[in-house]
């Protein structure tokens, strides 16, 4: 198989060149709601094809296919039915990389908040256009041009939604296959939120829980990623988290 930086130069080739980089879309959820015992959030992954189908038989063979034999893997052309499935139908209610719905709307609310201040700070700039005296241009100067406006280019991609397991455990997995890296949070049971495992790092890493990835791993048969995951959790365990 190819190395993640030969794999990761051949893709800065084909950027330089113009050429698309992107094949596939994996639409994964990331929240989970209690109340409603359904899954939430779903987001996408881009993804190209060669890199993943170069590191990874199993992937080599799902993304072959037209439509995968495997039921977790569902393609379709349109997300708008997609956004909440039971929690029953996800197939793994307990995984550790699904964030319950409070902690969805405490940062939902800082973000928010963030919104109305920056809101706030624009509608004060904005009240000044109004005075003729600041914005008169000063004499001599020439007026700027109106910036370059570029459409947006649509991508024709492959849809997947991935039924059985969390955006944030696929999301390692990905940056794995790219790079060789992989960072595990914490455990639950150890007490630290894992928002802040990730935020030390986000531009570096995108940890995972171990205990999730490790399920993930035996799936796409990556034994190498399954060992690490496991000597995580190994690793984590102490007489305050493990069961009497």
């Amino acid at each position: 198989m190819s190395t993640p930086k030969a794999l990761v130069e051949a893709l800065l080739m084909k950027s330089i060149l113009g050429e698309e980089l992107i094949d596939t879309k994996f639409h994964l959820f990331s929240g989970r709601s209690i109340p409603t015992r359904s899954v939430t959030r779903l987001q996408a992954l881009s993804v190209n094809d060669v890199v993943l189908a170069s590191r990874s038989d199993f992937f080599a063979e799902l993304l072959s296919k037209v439509e995968s034999s495997d039921s977790t893997f569902i393609d379709f052309d349109d997300d708008s039915a997609l956004e909440d499935n039971a929690l029953d139908d996800y197939g793994y209610a307990s995984d550790s990389d699904l964030e319950d719905e409070e902690e969805e709307q405490a940062s939902q609310t800082q973000a928010n908040d963030e919104a109305i201040v920056t809101e706030d700070t624009r509608s004060k700039v904005d009240s000044t256009a109004d005075d003729p005296i600041q914005t008169s241009q000063p004499h001599g100067t020439m007026p700027t041009s109106a910036p370059i406006q570029c459409k947006p280019r649509f991508v024709h991609c492959r849809n997947i939604l991935v039924r059985d397991t969390a955006f944030r455990t696929w999301k390692a997995l990905i940056l794995y296959l790219y790079t060789d890296k992989i960072a595990f949070s914490r455990l639950k049971s150890q007490g630290q939120p894992r928002v802040d495992v990730e935020a030390s790092k986000a531009s570096t890493s995108w940890p995972c829980s171990p205990k999730s990835m490790y399920r993930l791993a035996c799936k796409v048969g990556l034994d190498g990623v399954r060992d690490r995951a496991f000597s995580a959790m190994r690793g984590s365990l102490n007489e305050e988290n493990i069961p009497a």
